[in-house]
């Protein structure tokens, strides 16, 4: 668990450099707004067809050789950033990036490998833990070596986030010891059977509840992404470095969340608790944004509801996804939550661009703090169905 905390840490270190700094150069290599949004929205969507595959490929291969091939593409895209010079090759890196992501997922199934159901929420806070605190030390980063924020580097960046990476792909390589046994290859066509298994995992019970709840938190989350550099340049005239503090203080209330109160949280009230009480802090936080361009100190009021509803909600989800999966299909159920994110994560920059270039740019904000009342509605269904009083889905049937 430490070598796979230490991985994930230098892994999102490397994102945590590079994601304050991306939107700022896209806007260099000619952006506009509706551009920066799709540019966020790449990562995600090739990430929405490959993040499966890499969760089914970790329950068939193992969880090691995912867990390279990610860092390895991380590194190589993070590598054409730096050497971009037209829009289209940022285009590229993004797509390439999220074509070879399988990390989420199989960080998450080595945790559900190593711990036994009780201590699950706890282990999925492990690896939310790594990404608050490897953000911090990636934004820390990548605020000394943007230089000055009048005239800020946009070269050395993506240089060091690739540089985080290969550590992350060589100590992965070297010290990380496998979790899983790999299953049996499979005797049919394999994308049938890739298709065949995503089906399966909805129809474990709750799986299907939770899955939209992951979406809905995924979307919120996305729409700040896409648009929280373009509002607060226009709105605040923040810079490259105050975006970086801006991210660093909500990694450090998202750890605190995650590593201090989420464990003792869910072992008093609940997982389902934790997820209701994480959306309401995510709306609160998205909905007090717009209130920060008369009050700009409330922007850390907001940044710290988000970060908290996130620390709270997301492992409780993943937590409850995994105790509700077969034990042979915790990785393809983990891959398909992460394949959920991933198309929030493409629709909702496509909706935020739209909102705030063609009609206000509260409004994505705004439209982020209504969506969490489904999520609010969702969790209610779903303790209503785990407490015996409502209906529960039935698992597919095996040929």
């Amino acid at each position: 668990m430490r070598i796979l905390f230490l991985i994930l840490l230098l892994d999102i270190s490397a994102l945590g450099v590079l994601t304050p700094m991306l939107p700022f150069i896209a806007l260099d290599l000619g952006a506009a707004a509706q551009h920066v949004a799709w540019l966020v929205a790449a990562f995600p969507l090739t990430q929405l067809f490959f993040h499966p595959y890499w969760g089914r490929k970790s329950d068939r291969w193992g969880r090691k050789p995912v867990l390279l091939i990610n860092f390895g593409g991380a590194m190589l895209s993070m590598l054409l950033i730096a050497v971009a010079t037209e829009l289209w090759v940022l285009f590229v890196a993004r797509l390439l990036a999220g074509a070879l992501t399988g990390n989420v997922a199989a960080a998450e199934a080595y945790v559900a490998d190593v711990t036994e159901p009780e201590k699950r929420a706890s282990g999925m806070a492990m690896i939310g833990i790594a990404i608050g605190v490897g953000f911090i030390i990636g934004v820390m980063i990548g605020a000394v070596v943007s230089g000055d924020p009048s005239n800020p580097n946009l070269e050395t960046p993506p240089l060091v986030a690739a540089g985080l990476s290969a550590s992350a792909l060589a100590i992965c390589a070297l010290f990380l010891r496998e979790s899983h046994t790999p299953s049996t290859p499979p005797r049919h066509d394999e994308a049938v059977d890739e298709i065949d298994a995503q089906v399966r995992v909805l129809g474990y019970p709750h799986v299907g509840l939770l899955t939209g709840i992951l979406f809905l938190m995924g979307f919120v989350f996305a729409i700040l992404e896409s648009t929280f550099v373009l509002w607060t340049e226009g709105q605040l005239g923040w810079g490259p470095r105050d975006v970086f503090i801006g991210y660093a203080f909500a990694g450090l209330v998202a750890v605190v969340f995650q590593g201090g109160i989420l464990g003792p949280f869910a072992r008093r009230f609940g997982e389902i608790r934790a997820v209701s009480v994480g959306a309401a802090l995510l709306g609160i936080g998205m909905a007090l944004i717009p209130l920060t361009a008369e009050v700009p100190v409330m922007m850390y009021f907001g940044l710290a509801g988000i970060a908290a509803g996130t620390g709270l909600g997301n492992p409780a989800v993943q937590s409850l996804i995994s105790q509700y999966s077969a034990d042979d299909k915790t990785g393809a159920s983990l891959g398909l939550g992460v394949s959920t994110v991933s198309l929030a994560r493409v629709l909702g920059p496509i909706l935020a661009g739209f909102l705030f270039a063609e009609v206000g740019q509260d409004l994505p904000f705004l439209a982020g703090a209504a969506a969490m009342i489904g999520v609010l509605a969702l969790a209610i269904v779903l303790q209503r169905r785990v407490n015996g009083r409502g209906p529960v889905a039935v698992p597919a049937e095996e040929d």
